[in-house]
């Protein structure tokens, strides 16, 4: 058997290139794999946390929009109290007429005229009360239109005699408003009264008897659904309604 003898030269050109060798099988097969491997997953790590965050944010934006629309809900409540949707006539005759016995006084009369439909954004309503008592109860009704919560303006009244211990005839005059929509139209009254399922210590004067009418809940999923096309149109709604409120109310002021 013939060996091969090699000098030293060649000794170490073998063993460079055996070392290239395992340095290429190394890099190819074990460390450029590996580190294809790990800029992946990095890269998938670094996805996952954007795709996190966008969440987290578009989790917290949700919330954000969730309470103000809450603020926005409460708001639209408290300025159709002031300012409601329809006239709500039952509502106006019976506050007025339960507000008259309260404070001790006996009505004579209460009178809601035609609605002016002249402005485009809301309509007026004439109102004429007349009633029978002590001057004590006049002051006591003139303070309840004027901090109730739907807005009233007191045009002008009247009173007779002067003397307070004696009787007096009172009549007052005043408006109200409700809201148009954007068709300058007003919304007719409701079928079911919302106002009639709670008694407030009141009879019922529009129904034949003091029973809460049975169709009340019928159509809840129908009430739903307007109410959330409602609340589209908040922020025109509430706008508007912030331009009619008068900046203070009293007596003879105009609207």
């Amino acid at each position: 058997m013939t060996r091969i003898k090699l000098s030293k030269r060649e000794l170490v050109l073998v063993s460079i290139l055996a070392v290239s060798l395992l340095a290429y099988l190394y890099l190819n097969f074990l460390l450029f794999p590996g580190y294809t491997k790990i800029s992946e997953l990095t890269s998938e790590l670094q996805q996952k946390k954007a795709i996190a965050a966008d969440k987290e944010a578009a989790v917290k934006k949700l919330a954000q929009l969730d309470s103000l629309l809450k603020d926005e809900q409460l708001q639209l409540e408290d300025m159709e109290k002031k300012i409601p949707c329809n006239v709500r006539l039952p509502e106006l005759i019976v506050n007025i007429d339960g507000k008259v016995k309260e404070i001790g006084m006996d009505i004579q009369s209460i009178s809601i005229g035609d609605v002016d439909q002249a402005n485009k954004d809301y309509g007026i309503i004439p109102i004429n009360v007349a009633m029978e008592g002590n001057f004590d109860g006049v002051m006591d009704f003139i303070k309840y239109i004027e901090d109730t919560e739907r807005e009233y303006i007191i045009d002008s009244f009247e009173l007779s005699p002067v003397k307070r211990a004696l009787p007096m005839s009172f009549s007052i005059s005043m408006r109200t408003f409700v809201l148009k929509d954007s068709q300058n139209s007003i919304s007719p009254e409701p079928d079911n009264y919302y106002f009639f399922k709670h008694k407030n210590g009141k009879s019922y004067p529009f129904l034949e008897n003091n029973d809460v009418p049975e169709a009340l809940n019928d159509n809840i999923d129908d009430d739903i659904e307007v109410m959330e096309k409602k609340y589209e149109k908040l922020d025109d709604i509430i706008n508007r309604v912030e331009g009619i409120i008068p900046k203070s109310k009293g007596i003879g002021e105009d609207n």
